[in-house]
């Protein structure tokens, strides 16, 4: 369950921009561990893609919509 209003707009400035756990907790004001379950929530359903970098370098960002 993604914290807080699912449909509030969350402002993403700049399309390089790196959304990581800690990031989201911040935005989200929520716990890292409900902030993680939220970034893989959304992982799940193609709204955000995981960064080749992994482990504690992992972050997010949207996908290519080339439609």
């Amino acid at each position: 369950m993604v914290a807080q209003d699912p449909h509030a707009p969350v402002s993403i400035t700049c399309r390089s921009d790196k959304l990581t756990s800690s990031k989201w907790a911040s935005i989200a004001k929520c716990s890292p561990d409900t902030a993680l379950r939220d970034i893989s929530e959304l992982v799940s359903h193609g709204a955000l893609r995981r960064s080749a970098a992994g482990g504690r370098s992992t972050s997010y960002e949207l996908p290519d919509l080339n439609v």
